[in-house]
């Protein structure tokens, strides 16, 4: 498989998961954190392009790739344990769970 289809499958994961993600915490947290959740996830993904950035410029592209590809492994494999939020929870009739 070539480089450009795996580059633009892991670009795509992590583009619908970085919306999701947004999405979860501003259903699941309280009003007054959402801003600070919002931040939060800005200023860690900057901190992972700085960190993606280094790793490129102290090893070799190939194993750069090889360690940033858990990334969306990872994040993909925790979505799917995360719990229903309450909106999904009022919209499938399951009031009780959602409160």
């Amino acid at each position: 498989m070539s480089t450009s289809v795996i580059h633009f499958a892991l670009t795509s994961q992590i583009n619908l998961l970085i919306k999701l993600a947004a999405v979860y915490k501003s259903e699941v947290s309280h009003k007054s954190l959402r801003n600070l959740f919002g931040a939060l996830q800005s200023a860690f993904f900057s901190f992972g392009i700085i960190v993606a950035s280094l790793l490129g410029y102290l090893s070799d592209w190939r194993h750069m790739c090889y360690g940033l590809v858990a990334v969306p492994v990872l994040m993909s494999s925790a979505m799917a344990f995360q719990p229903e939020t309450p909106y999904w929870l009022t919209q499938k009739g399951r009031d009780e769970e959602a409160r």
